[in-house]
């Protein structure tokens, strides 16, 4: 059962609201799209549509919700590993854990799959995405500008939210991959955040 961290305006976590959750998530791995339909969602979760609507007014906003806990699950994730970090030579190994962290849900997991492979043609979703790209980016350079106080805030967020916006767009491109192959797109994010994390630290040293 998924995860449910449900979008703030709905303070639904009801039995029938789980249930239509339950049954979008059976509907998007089954058929294997995000292209689903209120009617398909209340004969699975054995409610009318009318009472769907109460809680969602179209299937895409059910799909938001579900996408959203993902991409909470994500960020709580990440934020566990850099809670670990006590000094910078920390952030390599809290870094590599949620890029391969990343990499997993959106290739492994059947649900965040097929919704990664079709959210970009949905607005409401790109909207989400995008959001959770500029908070993810912002936790991030505030953890390394933590260890890094002297550097300017721009230039460790900047190359983050680059970084960021790249490992999501080639996390589709994964998808599809043979395993060593997804991996190796991983290695080399890793290998790039490695790469900033250490100029920082010499670019703070040298001043």
């Amino acid at each position: 059962m998924v995860l449910m961290r449900l979008i703030s305006s709905k303070k639904i976590l009801g039995a029938q609201t789980q249930a239509v959750i339950d049954a979008a998530i059976s509907l998007i791995e089954s058929k294997e799209n995000i292209d689903i339909t209120l009617k398909e969602v209340a004969r699975l979760a054995g409610c009318s549509v009318h009472e769907v609507q109460q809680h969602f007014k179209d299937p895409i906003d059910i799909v938001a919700v579900i996408f959203e806990s993902y991409l909470n699950e994500i960020r709580d994730g990440m934020k566990s590993n850099l809670a670990t970090c006590t000094k910078w030579e920390d952030l390599d190994v809290a870094l590599h854990n949620v890029v391969r962290f990343f990499y997993d849900q959106t290739k492994y997991d059947k649900t965040m799959r097929v919704i990664w492979q079709y959210f970009r043609e949905y607005p409401k979703l790109n909207e989400l995405e995008q959001r959770d790209i500029q908070l993810n980016s912002r936790l991030i350079a505030e953890h390394i500008h933590h260890f890094f106080p002297n550097a300017d805030y721009e230039e460790i967020f900047n190359p983050i939210w680059l970084m960021i916006q790249s490992i999501t767009h080639t996390a589709t491109a994964a998808q599809a991959m043979p395993e060593h192959d997804a991996n190796q797109i991983a290695t080399e994010f890793n290998r790039l955040l490695t790469l900033r994390i250490r100029s920082l630290h010499n670019e703070t040293q040298e001043k």
